[in-house]
């Protein structure tokens, strides 16, 4: 967002990247604009970011881009005022639609608020009439969220998975599974009972085709680790997140540790 003049947080007569569209539904929201200073200023990189603030919804729309928007991800960081309050979600329209009244979330992010923090999300899901990436923010009263450093880009064909999950854990098995952006039809998943994933303290397994699997011959009553790559990833760079798991007879745990 740098290149433009920034306003304050309140401004009303604040401005937005070229080709870029903005708007409020109602009079105590003020539409989002580029933040440049003073109250309520959060950046990653530079001095300009941009900022949603008021009370209802407001929406920040980026241009249309040639490739279909299921080809692509979205990197920036963000801040907000609150860690509780306010809720800033990324979505798309259908449509040439000045009032946003054809908003479909993808993604909402938990708010932050002692510092930047970033966020990606993949597109891979998103239907073939989308026509514009849209960033939403709400909350009932007056708080605030800014943005920075927004990143639109192809998705690579060899990325780390996403919400890897245990299901159907007993007191010996468990199914593990996990969503592929790119293009992997093939999986590593190592599991056992150090978090830390030392050599030979894990099983490791070959998971093809279908981004899931059941384990068996688990111990009962021990917490086991887990974490997935695509098998095309050959440096270990894109693991997924760390997951816990408990295999029970009684009760399902499953925590997200990383």
């Amino acid at each position: 967002f740098e290149g433009y003049t920034g306003a304050s947080f309140s401004a009303t007569n604040g401005v937005v990247p070229d080709c870029w569209d903005s708007y409020a539904t109602n009079s105590n929201h003020i539409a989002p604009h580029i933040i440049g200073s003073g109250s309520y200023h959060y950046v990653h990189g530079g001095t300009n970011a941009l900022t949603f603030y008021g009370s209802g919804y407001c929406y920040a729309a980026l241009p249309e881009f040639t490739n279909a928007l299921s080809e692509l991800q979205v990197s920036f960081w963000m801040q907000t005022e609150s860690d509780t309050n306010g809720e800033l979600t990324l979505g798309y329209i259908t449509a040439e639609d000045v009032n946003f009244n054809t908003f479909t979330a993808i993604e909402t992010y938990a708010s932050n608020k002692s510092s930047m923090v970033q966020r990606t999300t993949y597109l891979n899901n998103v239907p073939a009439a989308a026509t514009h990436l849209v960033f939403r923010w709400f909350y009932s009263t007056q708080f605030s969220c800014c943005i920075d450093d927004v990143e639109v880009s192809l998705i690579p064909s060899c990325v780390g998975p996403t919400g890897l999950t245990a299901t159907d854990i007993a007191s010996t098995s468990a199914t593990l599974s996990w969503t592929e952006h790119g293009s992997a039809t093939a999986w590593v998943l190592q599991y056992g009972t150090n978090k830390n994933f030392t050599a030979g303290t894990y099983t490791e397994a070959t998971v093809n085709t279908t981004p899931t699997t059941n384990l068996t011959g688990l111990t009962a009553e021990s917490i086991y680790y887990a974490r997935v790559k695509p098998e095309c990833d050959i440096e270990g760079n894109n693991w997924s997140d760390v997951i816990s798991f408990w295999p029970t007879a009684t009760m399902e745990v499953t925590v997200n540790i990383a």
